[in-house]
């Protein structure tokens, strides 16, 4: 139960508290009760000198457990980007998705790919 850095980014203590919350989540579903567990996708583009945000979302029905975003393979993922925040949404409820904002302050675009485990009760 992680999120994935770009380069830093969060702080150790909103990290750690973010996988408190999850670890929380997790022991709701029992693991004897998970069903069709799997990830899902979402890609996402940093324009130069930007900021983009995003949400990979699972399927009706399903709870997101973790999340985060990975430069997509094979591209070119500038020096200069960071992981601005990255987080269950929606906020506040149960989590059907998961939320990155992405910051690039090079003068080349970036691509990633956020992604979310998801599971049904």
């Amino acid at each position: 139960l992680s999120a994935q850095a770009l380069g830093g980014g969060s702080s150790p203590h909103k990290v750690a508290k973010q996988v408190k919350k999850l670890k929380r989540q997790v022991r709701a579903l029992r693991a004897d009760s998970i069903h069709n567990l799997g990830s899902r996708t979402q890609g996402l583009s940093v324009g130069p000198n930007g900021t983009n945000s995003g949400t990979a979302r699972c399927e009706a029905g399903e709870r997101a457990l973790s999340g985060g975003v990975t430069g997509v393979s094979g591209q070119y993922v500038p020096a200069d980007v960071k992981l601005v925040d990255t987080r269950p949404d929606p906020p506040g409820t149960t989590p059907t998705g998961w939320f990155v904002r992405v910051s690039n302050g090079d003068a080349d675009p970036s691509k990633h790919t956020i992604w979310v485990l998801c599971a049904s009760p």
